[in-house]
């Protein structure tokens, strides 16, 4: 029986493991046979650990379902035992070994080495799962019977076959989800980009998560549903903390602006109700065809906001957060991006009305006032184009399986009113 399971040969030595066991149950009395069944007990636990091992490698659908009928037929874990140990402790650890040997000195190269490894290996280990522990075999298995011999009390601490693969793919998804936080604020948070960020890799990252779905959706484990809002709430956080950071830069400039430039008169008329959502008002080099998207292939800012060198810093900051995500943001964020615009709009704009209030001088405060037009009639206009660029509302109408006069309810534009209120 030794030399069967160091050559692997574990049929073999399950047949003499069986035969060892009937004549013990025959001749238990004689010292012999007693001897021997004692010595291939011992084996049996050799056996059983080289079979345990087995299933901490990397081994095909064949061998794995031979392995696991091996460890069946030894009889030393009840179905449900065996399940959770070949989920966590043999292929799950295999797994986790996997995944902590890749290095994470660049995030970048961490997060997508983790995704392709997952889609390639967590398909084979679920695949192989589904083959070796049929669900409706559970109820007919006889060693099972072992299960439901226990007592009352001590079975309430078993959990149910049914609960112990979706308890396994949870934890793997919240694992996954926290490694992508991880990697993504690492790469794109506010605080870690500058001029060489390259974003696409956003969009990279994005796209081989999309692939790793899909693989796994092939076997009824599609992972997209729950871990997309990691991106969406990256993406949304992201938007909102650099539009917030560059409300705050404009602000510590356009002061002191005040006082060194001359803004043209321009005929300024506060908003009624009516008037609250702006239209669009842009310079663009392309037709209006009325295609959404290609109109925003060619959008130039009106040449107006040159007269103010931090209102047109402010406008770059803010294009560039539209830049940056626009190929792989989210048309559920439509909402919210646009109430992060009238927000920070807001704020912006209250606080040049307040310093306007302390003004004593009648030429420099009708000078805040040529601003407060330019940066209303002008300024915010473009970014609701930019804004409608960015969420088209014939997509925002397939989406949501609304009417595009229906859309209109739902306020996804600047809104003056919003933005002028104190």
């Amino acid at each position: 029986m030794d030399t069967c399971i160091r050559a692997g040969y574990y049929e073999q030595a399950l047949e003499l493991s069986n035969y060892a066991a009937r004549l013990e149950r025959r001749l238990g009395r004689n010292s012999l046979i007693q001897s021997i069944a004692n010595d291939v007990k011992n084996q049996r636990q050799l056996l059983l650990e080289n079979l345990l091992d087995q299933l901490t490698t990397s081994i095909n659908l064949s061998t794995c379902l031979k392995v696991v009928s091996y460890l069946k037929r030894l009889d030393v874990y009840t179905e449900t035992e065996l399940l959770i140990k070949f989920l966590t402790v043999l292929r799950g650890e295999w797994l986790d070994n996997l995944l902590a040997s890749v290095p994470n000195a660049n995030s970048y190269d961490h997060v997508t080495k983790i995704m392709e490894l997952l889609r390639n290996h967590m398909f084979d280990v679920i695949s192989q799962y589904r083959a070796a522990f049929p669900v409706e075999d559970f109820s007919s298995r006889a060693h099972f019977k072992k299960q439901e011999s226990q007592s009352a009390d001590t079975s309430l601490f078993i959990p149910h076959h049914s609960s112990i693969f979706p308890c396994w793919l949870s934890s793997r998804i919240d694992r996954l989800a926290a490694i992508l936080d991880e990697d993504l604020k690492l790469l794109f948070s506010p605080e870690n980009v500058d001029e060489n960020t390259d974003f696409s890799r956003l969009e990279a990252i994005l796209n081989q998560f999309m692939h790793l779905g899909l693989s796994l959706s092939r076997i009824g484990c599609d992972i997209r549903y729950p871990i997309a809002p990691v991106f969406v709430n990256f993406i949304k956080k992201s938007i909102e903390d650099s539009i917030n950071s560059s409300t705050d830069k404009f602000l510590t400039r356009i002061i002191s602006e005040f006082d060194s430039t001359h803004f043209a008169k321009s005929s300024f008329i506060k908003p009624s109700t009516d008037q609250a959502f702006i239209p669009d008002k842009c310079e663009t080099s392309a037709p209006n065809t009325g295609d959404d998207a290609e109109k925003s292939a060619s959008i130039d800012p009106p040449l107006s906001l040159m007269q103010s060198r931090s209102l047109a810093l402010y406008c770059n900051a803010i294009l560039t957060v539209f830049n940056n995500f626009r190929s792989c943001l989210p048309l559920n964020l439509s909402y919210d991006v646009t109430e992060i615009l009238n927000s920070n709009l807001n704020i912006a704009y209250s606080s040049i009305n307040d310093y306007k209030k302390n003004i004593d001088n009648e030429n420099r405060e009708q000078n805040v006032e040529n601003f407060c037009a330019l940066f209303l009639l002008d300024f915010v206009p473009f970014l609701n184009y930019c804004l409608k660029s960015l969420f088209p509302v014939k997509q925002l109408a397939a989406y949501l399986g609304n009417e595009m006069v229906e859309l209109e309810k739902l306020q996804i534009a600047l809104n003056l009113n919003v933005i002028v209120q104190h």
